[in-house]
């Protein structure tokens, strides 16, 4: 995904596969749909309990392509992050078009 704002405030577009955000804070992306059109898949929110006391630390929402089986539960797996720091701590790639 490419971040384009955090908090309103335009940054310089960076590429990265995980975005961490504090209470009230807000980021936009731009997420580019690569797969199939009969693809499915989840788009995840995990709060780690090493940053979090959060009694729900898990969230997923399905995004089915416009051919998808949407009787069928996407198959994904989440990407692992570094959070021994609680803030964005991965190498930011500059976006490219």
């Amino acid at each position: 995904m490419t971040v384009i704002t955090h908090d309103y405030v335009p940054v310089v577009p960076y590429t990265t596969n995980v975005v961490t955000l504090g209470i009230g804070q807000r980021t936009d992306v731009l997420v580019k749909a690569t797969m199939a059109p009969n693809s499915a898949v989840f788009m995840r929110s995990n709060i780690t309990q090493h940053c979090s006391t959060a009694n729900q630390p898990n969230a997923v929402a399905a995004i089915f392509y416009e051919k998808a089986d949407r009787t069928k539960t996407p198959n994904s797996t989440a990407t692992t992050f570094d959070d021994s720091k609680c803030g964005n701590v991965r190498t930011r790639t500059p976006a490219t078009s």
